[in-house]
């Protein structure tokens, strides 16, 4: 039997989503309504061990403090990192998160801290959220109106994230942009100048949205040099996306010129903030020596580290076929186990990653580490190439031309092959051409 296409999957293209690391403030439906600290945390990266390795720890430090709410009247400050919530140790953005939904008005807790290499702890009673942001709001603090403004309808152009954008608060400007960049409602130009509004005040995540749209030319002129400035300033700031977009930036020549130790500290700091395409990213460097000292073990274990995700934060699918293909080959350290490798593809395919569709298809068609199934394969191979997989489409062609499953119609080879064809399988091109290897 010819063997055919394993395809593996490497980078993948820019991201629009939230900064990662960044936990909003707690609100839990109760009977009091929901409660508050009135203050917010952001994940910082720990000490890497060494240059072109991302942390492999957090710390959870104390971001905004509004004046008048509890935290700021038990005395905690920015930049206080957390340490434990009623004894409990809080070492995840899901612990943290958990802990904070927890929490009822009226009832005290105890929050230590490390400050300044001193360990602090303080009572805070926490407060109910409507109450106090409208009256912190009416007192004129804007951090406090858009909060107030994420508990009432979310509606466009809301009049509350609008006074908080216009007084200088960059996250509200942030929010009432995301509500302009999308939908039927989308307004692109609007979105893209409150963008800028709140990257003027310091919003990381604000930054790279307002890169995003210079990188694709969305509600503004291509722009890839201001693309990467911006995402450099976001990743700088601790924007976890702004720091896996400026290290895309830098690899694939855009705004810039190639320079492939910015796009490894990108996605090192990336990766250690807690985004998995980052950490994929890294491991292709590790994997191609570029950049770095070629390491398929190193590559592995960021290929794992990307498919596992992290705290709160989505895996990456690619990561999980690279790691499948580790797995299956017995690369890197990994011990070679096609069934782990099938259980990686299965997961990677479920999440429409076309690589892993079709390496899926290519162990159930040979019967390795799975109960060999060409129905399935052929199954997997069509996602695939309805996915973009080249291999997935002449995978699929060859179980037909072998007569091991039935073509839809007289007309399918020619189309899976022409298809496979133009997703870049130079042999597709020429069906005379010898089998797939």
């Amino acid at each position: 039997m010819p063997r055919r296409v394993r395809v593996p999957a490497w980078v993948i293209g820019l991201t629009f989503l939230a900064a990662a690391g960044i936990v909003a403030l707690s609100l839990k439906e109760r009977e009091a309504g929901p409660a508050t600290l009135a203050s917010s945390f952001r994940a910082v990266p720990g000490e890497s061990r060494e240059l072109g390795w991302p942390s492999e720890s957090i710390a959870l430090e104390v971001n905004e403090v509004l004046a008048g709410g509890p935290a700021a009247t038990a005395g905690l400050q920015s930049g206080d990192r957390l340490v434990s919530i009623d004894g409990v140790a809080i070492e995840t953005e899901c612990a943290l998160t958990t802990s904070l939904e927890s929490l009822t008005v009226g009832h005290k807790i105890e929050v230590e801290v490390e400050r300044r290499g001193v360990r602090k702890t303080f009572e805070i009673e926490p407060a109910s959220a409507s109450g106090l942001f409208e009256q912190l709001c009416t007192a004129g603090d804007p951090r406090a109106c858009r909060e107030r403004a994420a508990l009432v309808a979310r509606v466009e152009g809301d009049p509350l994230l609008e006074g908080a954008c216009s007084k200088g608060d960059g996250v509200a400007c942030r929010q009432l942009g995301d509500r302009f960049s999308e939908g039927a409602s989308a307004d692109l130009g609007r979105a893209r100048r409150l963008y800028g509004s709140a990257c003027d005040e310091g919003d990381a995540a604000g930054c790279t949205r307002l890169g995003f749209l210079y990188s694709v030319g969305q509600g503004v002129e291509r722009d890839d040099t201001k693309a990467t400035n911006l995402f450099d300033i976001a990743c700088r700031a601790g924007d976890a996306a702004g720091c896996y977009n400026v290290g895309l930036m830098y690899a694939n020549v855009r705004g810039t010129i190639r320079n492939d130790a910015r796009a490894l500290l990108g996605y090192v700091r990336g990766c250690a903030l807690g985004f998995a395409q980052a950490c994929t990213n890294l491991g292709y460097l590790y994997e191609h020596g570029q950049g770095l000292i070629v390491s398929a073990e190193r590559a592995a274990k960021l290929y794992e580290r990307g498919c596992l995700g992290f705290a709160c934060q989505p895996a990456d699918p690619i990561a999980c076929t690279n790691f499948g293909v580790y797995a299956r080959d017995g690369l890197g350290g990994v011990a070679r186990d096609p069934s782990r490798a099938a259980s990686l593809f299965e997961r990677a395919c479920e999440a429409s990653q076309a690589s892993g569709c079709t390496n899926l298809g290519r162990l159930e068609e040979d019967g390795q580490g799975v109960v060999r199934n060409i129905a399935a394969a052929a199954e997997h191979y069509r996602r695939g190439c309805e996915l973009g997989s080249a291999g997935g489409c002449r995978n699929l062609a060859g179980t037909i031309r072998e007569g091991l499953v039935p073509a839809a119609d007289d007309g399918e080879l020619s189309r899976l092959l022409a298809r496979a064809c133009e997703l870049g399988d130079e042999r597709s091109c020429r069906p005379s051409a010898g089998p797939s290897e």
